[in-house]
């Protein structure tokens, strides 16, 4: 018994190592670590330090640009992430080796001429007839050392990359030995040169793309993004990007190889090893992550980026080593000031969380843009998601222009401030008074005049919104109504009452403008006048200073202000404040009742302002309930619109209404919710998935017309 156990372990033994190998290729070959010995970022950058021999091109630096602007030659150019594409000579001289460069150069000669001979008998293309003729008188030196007898700091190096190494190997290597071996070393296993391990912007290049020939700078992206704020720390694919690289490989590499001789002879460059010190410097986010975890499968796959806010979700297996990912995202991303960690769920009214602060300035206001909206927000005190940008642009695709849009649950404001830009007439609303206060500061910030804003619960919203009886359609089509101080700041009447908003906001600018510089004329001429005036009154208060001296007045009035009159004569105002204190005492009684007065007439303008509306200049409502928790069982509300407008015609009222199921039955659920309200279904109704919250529970969107609903 003891022998069948024995034997069925060795035998699954050999099955998991035959597995192994049979799969090696698609493990990643990071070093692991130890992630207990690990306690700050300096451990991190201690760690991953390492040397890698690699093959350089050594020439003159006047030379250089000509290998960096050949499109073909920089498909052999190493491409790591923030490593110099060339090098200075001196730096690296002492880390040089003159090591098989002169046999690869003969090796090289040696291939194209037999492929020479090759194209000549079979009368092959143009090309190659060309490259012939140019290696006929070509000389291999055996002089390796260009830089003996020179100015050394005139020298430059060009890493090139391992598919130069694999290049070797598979065209230039004969019979005698090539030393490749040593560039690709035991530390090829810790390094990521290889463009299949890097997701560098060398793989990017178009290498037929004409419109890039001159360019030497290199894409970089340190994240693939699902969307313009969410950021995946696992970066590119690389297995298919490493796919892409050997196909265009295995596609080109004689027409590449055949490029690179040419500029190698054209130039006398002669081939180097040289020693190579790469770290944490040269390693993305993503890079920086995988060497530190064992298995890719631990890392954080996604995180949310708000403004200068990294927001991750930790799961349990990471609790330990939270602060120093936090650290490391910090450090490699320049434009985030913050990481935090959301501690829970969001289970209260107002959709928050509580903050942990894992590294970073305690700052959680901060600006972001989406669509050229500006977008302020406090994101310890209210609602935001930038994983729906997606969801927004559709939304904003499938609105028509001059629509009326409620948003119910509205946050700080952004489906209102988009789809403004529509001419819409928007009514966005918000329980949280944090998010309505920075509703009101973003509308103020895009320079919005047609929006109206709410502090409400949704019900009462939506009941207010009823009320108004804006579902309904009416002859005369004006909506009377009376708004606050706030939205008589958000709105302009010339601008909601206007078909296009967009021109009639340009044509006041216009006006506002051209009344400005009217205005600035008038007090030019103004000025003048006023300066011409002060001219007399100097000249009469001189002379009336004169016959004052002489005696003709009293000393009394020395020191009274003389004016003249329309006839010519001299007016004395006696009306100092030690003379007549009962005349100011009653003139500023008079004027403080006046003031009194003033003020409480405004106050009361100001809370009851009532505006009109013309509504014939809008089309149908879309009305949108973004609370996926409870959305749905706010829809019965709107069975009051039937109830109190019985007679009247409805609008179409497209409800867009946001809710959590699982993938199974999804569909069965947004119909019993809809039935269980309105006891039918609508004629059409769409159910769109979001996106994925959980292993089993995902955010969907149920679209339909109420208006189908609500008539017999």
């Amino acid at each position: 018994m003891l022998f069948k156990i024995v034997f069925i372990v060795y035998f699954l033994f050999l099955n998991y190592v035959y597995l192994l190998k049979k799969n090696q290729s698609k493990f990643y070959n990071f070093q692991i670590m130890d992630t207990r010995n690990i306690k700050s970022l300096n451990d991190v950058k201690e760690k991953l330090r390492y040397k890698k021999e690699a093959y350089c091109l050594l020439l003159n630096k006047y030379k250089v640009n000509d290998i960096l602007k050949n499109k073909y030659v920089k498909f052999w150019l190493l491409n790591i992430y923030k490593f110099p594409s060339v090098l200075v000579y001196n730096d690296y001289k002492n880390l040089t080796e003159d090591r098989d460069g002169e046999n690869i150069l003969k090796h090289m000669y040696r291939y194209f001429e037999k492929k020479k001979s090759e194209i000549f008998d079979k009368n092959s293309e143009t090309v190659h007839v060309k490259l012939i003729n140019s290696y006929e008188d070509f000389d291999i030196s055996l002089n390796n050392n260009i830089v003996e007898n020179s100015d050394e700091d005139i020298f430059r190096l060009v890493p090139l990359n391992n598919y130069f190494d694999k290049a070797v190997n598979d065209l230039f290597k004969t019979e005698e030995n090539i030393y490749v071996g040593n560039t690709n070393n035991e530390n090829k296993d810790k390094g990521f040169q290889s463009e299949h391990e890097s997701p560098s912007g060398l793989n990017n290049i178009e290498i037929n793309d004409d419109k890039k020939k001159n360019s030497i700078k290199r894409k970089r992206n340190i994240y693939e993004m699902d969307n313009i704020d969410e950021h995946n720390i696992c970066g590119f694919n690389d297995e298919n990007k490493y796919i892409d690289m050997e196909n265009i490989y295995k596609k080109n590499k004689l027409e590449y190889a055949e490029e690179l001789f040419n500029e190698i002879k054209k130039n006398n460059i002669k081939i180097k090893v040289v020693t190579l010190d790469f770290g944490y410097e040269n390693m993305n986010t993503s890079e920086v992550l995988r060497h530190i975890f064992p298995s890719i499968n631990e890392i954080i796959h996604k995180f949310e980026i708000i403004g200068h806010i990294a927001h991750l979700n930790f799961c349990n297996k990471l609790e330990d080593c939270k602060k120093i990912i936090a650290e490391v995202i910090l450090d490699k991303n320049k434009s985030i000031k913050t990481v935090i960690n959301k501690k829970d769920i969001l289970n209260n009214v107002h959709r928050t969380f509580n903050i942990e602060l894992l590294a970073g300035e305690k700052n959680y206001i901060t600006e972001l843009k989406e669509n050229n909206i500006k977008i302020k927000v406090n994101y310890e005190l209210m609602y935001w998601n930038s994983k729906l940008k997606k969801e927004r642009d559709r939304i904003y695709n499938s609105v028509q222009n001059n629509s009326i849009i409620l948003d119910v649950f509205g946050g700080v404001g952004i489906f209102s401030l988009l789809l403004s830009t529509k001419s819409c007439l928007c009514f966005s609303n918000d329980i949280n008074t944090h998010a309505y206060d920075y509703m009101n500061i973003n509308i103020n910030i895009n320079k919005k005049k047609n929006i109206l804003t709410y502090n409400l619960d949704g019900r009462k919203f939506i009941e207010k919104m009823i009320d108004l009886d804006i579902f309904s359609i009416k002859d005369s089509n004006i909506l009377t109504m009376y708004i606050d101080e706030q939205n008589k700041k958000n709105i302009s009447m010339e601008i909601i009452n206007s078909k296009d908003h967009a021109l009639t906001e340009k044509k006041l600018k216009e006006n506002k403008n051209n009344n400005y510089r009217k205005k600035k004329q008038q007090i030019i001429l103004e000025n003048e006048k006023n300066n011409l005036t002060n001219y007399e009154q100097n000249a009469t208060n001189y002379t009336l200073e004169e016959d004052t001296k002489n005696g003709q007045l009293n000393k009394n009035i020395q020191n009274e202000k003389c004016n003249v009159n329309n006839n010519g004569q001299i007016v004395i105002n006696n009306s100092n404040s030690d003379n007549d204190i009962y005349s100011n005492t009653k003139k500023d009684s008079l004027c403080t009742n006046k003031k009194e007065d003033i003020n409480k007439n405004t106050n009361n303008q100001e809370n009851q302002l009532k505006i009109d509306i013309n509504l014939s200049n809008y089309n149908d409502i879309h009305v949108l309930m973004n609370l996926p928790q409870l959305a749905l069982d706010f829809l019965d509300i709107f069975k009051k619109i039937k109830k109190k407008k019985k007679n009247d015609k409805i609008r179409n009222i497209f409800i867009h209404c946001y809710y959590f199921s699982n993938p199974e039955s999804f569909y069965e659920h947004a119909e019993k919710n809809i039935m269980s309200h309105f006891k039918k279904l609508p004629k059409e109704m769409k159910v769109i998935e979001i996106r994925k919250v959980a292993p089993n529970k995902l955010m969907y969107v149920v679209e339909f017309n109420l208006k189908e609903l609500l008539e017999p």
